[in-house]
């Protein structure tokens, strides 16, 4: 499986240059054509503005969205005004080779938009490809060009991850918003995912002070917030939070900033499912050299939050917690937080479609923008915590696509690109030595007290014989284990694979079954 790196650059003269890059799984880069201009910045941001236009005009036909029928009301503009936009939007930061050659590979299955600064404010995913939005297609993620003083080393953690989530404070929100959030978090700690990720310590629909929500910035490798979120383009440094009723009372980007200073342990992952708080408007080029902080995306990114989710537009109360069991339950299944993401995006479609862009439910999908690398993983589709590790995605086909979990070099299809579910070891090969795919695929030898097993690719399937009774050239071994023979391989065709030979077969004398001895005799 394999990444594809976008990166976007503010060139001579304004216009928007673009350098496509494919990272290979085993590490190294093979670089596409460059794209010297998209065209100007003013008509690139111009474009991704429309789609959040129409996006939002598309929200607000939503209505409370509590149910199904709700979503329908945004259909009309998604298939319209929304589309329209995205189909816009790809014309004008994805050229049609780059199009076409992804298309083609469907081994490439995230994308990760590297930006300048000055195009952060662009909805890359609410491009429109295809028969879809791309943000639905892909596992993606937008990543920020910026010096790395925020990143930290990574080092080894022991399961379960620390998670922790301020959600309404001060009961802000519609009722049912907290408790679907505690209906959420019952369940998880009653399952087996909440020894890989603990989301038990949850401060829910009542006041919090600033200092408390620090500690829980300070302590959680997983936090969640979700409430009212107060944007103020005179003043980013202090958007944030709104933690009660009071103004005052915001945690806002300057206290993310103070509360984690350089060197600490900052969250791993920070969803913020508060209206706008993925807006990033007005970033300069020297950012994050100059000193005003545009917002809570920037100090995370600052201070090395790894992965932020926030929203791009104002999300319906009821629906929003709803991002939070599809993205962990994929989290801790092994999933990369690209992948989990998009998963998570899915599932606010209607079940029965899933694959159909109008339906309403894109809007809520499409709201929400991931910062950092998709192909990063925190748990292995063994269990394992899987922070650090070389990224490798299990390539079992499944339902038209890929498996996707993550592989741990510890795990048993390691080299086979296969997660645990899909790996062939040595309880899934026949006596032989071939492989199936799972136990099922087995069949015991029918002489009695004979514990092999067989399968399909055995020569002696027909007859129910495993190898050891049924020669290779598909017949019952005659003379007994008196006569019989194992082909030495001598031309190494089948290295796996044990073959018996019997007086019957023309390579008996040779000790090789016709295979090899057709081979050795030039045939």
């Amino acid at each position: 499986m394999k990444v594809l790196s976008l990166r976007y650059h503010v060139g001579e003269r304004g216009r928007v240059e673009l350098q496509p890059e494919l990272q290979l799984p085993g590490g190294g880069r093979q670089p596409w054509r460059h794209y010297p201009s998209l065209g100007s910045r003013e008509a690139v941001t111009a474009a991704g503005a429309a789609c959040v236009e129409a996006l939002d005009r598309a929200r607000a036909a939503l209505g409370c969205a509590r149910d199904l029928a709700d979503l329908a009301g945004a259909e009309g503009h998604l298939a319209g005004a929304v589309r329209e936009a995205g189909r816009t939007l790809r014309k004008r930061v994805l050229p049609d080779e780059v199009v076409e050659r992804l298309l083609a590979d469907r081994t490439i299955t995230h994308l990760v938009f590297e930006c300048s600064p000055l195009l952060n404010g662009i909805p890359f995913d609410c491009a429109f490809l295809a028969n879809d939005f791309v943000g639905f297609q892909y596992a993606t993620g937008k990543h920020l060009w910026h010096p790395a003083q925020g990143d930290r080393a990574p080092r080894a953690r022991t399961l379960p991850y620390c998670g922790a989530s301020v959600i309404d404070p001060g009961g802000l929100l519609a009722p049912d918003v907290g408790a679907e959030f505690l209906a959420f978090k019952n369940a998880w700690q009653s399952g087996p995912a909440n020894g890989k990720i603990d989301l038990s310590r949850a401060w829910v629909s009542r006041p919090i002070a600033v200092p408390q929500v620090c500690q829980r910035l300070r302590e959680a490798e997983f936090l969640n917030l979700l409430g009212h979120h107060r944007y103020d383009a005179t003043a980013p440094e202090a958007s944030g939070l709104v933690l009660a009723k009071e103004p005052e009372s915001i945690f806002a980007a300057r206290d993310l900033l103070e509360a984690v200073r350089p060197g600490d342990s900052a969250p791993l992952l920070l969803v913020s499912i508060s209206c706008d708080s993925g807006i990033t408007q007005g970033w300069e080029e020297d950012w994050p050299g100059c000193p005003r902080v545009y917002g809570l995306v920037d100090a995370a990114q600052r201070r090395g939050v790894r992965h932020y989710v926030g929203t791009l537009i104002e999300v319906p109360e009821p629906r929003s917690v709803r991002l939070l069991p599809p993205l962990y339950e994929a989290l801790a299944s092994g999933w990369t937080v690209g992948e989990a993401f998009r998963r998570a995006r899915v599932a606010f479609r209607d079940p029965q479609r899933r694959g159909d862009p109008t339906d309403g439910g894109t809007v809520l999908g499409l709201a929400f923008v991931l910062y950092g690398q998709p192909g990063m993983a925190y748990v292995c589709g063994a269990g394992h915590a899987a922070e650090g590790v070389l990224p490798r995605l299990c390539e079992h086909p499944v339902d038209g696509g890929y498996c996707l979990r993550t592989i741990c070099p510890e795990d048993t299809g390691w080299q086979q690109a296969r997660c645990p579910a899909h790996a062939v070891g040595p309880a899934q090969r026949c006596s032989a030595g071939h492989a199936v795919g799972s136990a099922l695929e087995l069949f015991s030898c029918r002489v009695a007290g004979c514990r092999n097993t067989l399968c399909q690719d055995c020569s002696g399937h027909g007859l129910g014989f495993c190898w050891a009774h049924g020669c290779h050239e598909g017949h019952e071994i005659v003379g007994g284990p008196a006569g019989r023979k194992i082909c030495s391989n001598p031309c190494n065709r089948h290295p796996q694979e044990s073959r018996s030979v019997c007086p019957l077969d023309r390579g008996w004398i040779r000790g090789l079954c016709g295979e090899c001895y057709d081979a050795q005799a030039g045939r």
